[in-house]
């Protein structure tokens, strides 16, 4: 999976996924956010088994299609920590 992601407007979504996510769960997936990056964009899917969501995110362009689960600590650390300014970036998975 290969992805252009504009920081700001993919956050947006990015955290909405985060919130339904099972931070404390012991079922370690469920402390994560499935990214599916197809020709129709990019979807982020969580749930904490009580509530779920499944959002597109804006500001991604999808190079290569593929999906991942990402630990919602490790990637929305990677996001925040980078600051308030906007800013375009290749992620590849």
């Amino acid at each position: 999976m290969k992805l252009l992601v504009d920081k700001t407007k993919f956050l947006k979504a990015w955290n909405m996924a985060e919130r339904s996510a099972g931070q404390r769960s012991t079922i370690s997936v469920l402390s994560g956010v499935k990214c599916e990056a197809s020709g129709d964009g990019v979807s982020l899917k969580a749930t904490d088994l009580k509530t779920s969501i499944n959002c597109l995110a804006d500001g991604v362009e999808v190079l290569s299609e593929g999906s991942a689960i990402f630990p919602v600590k490790n990637i929305g650390g990677f996001f925040t920590k980078r600051g308030r300014a906007s800013c375009r970036g290749r992620v590849e998975v």
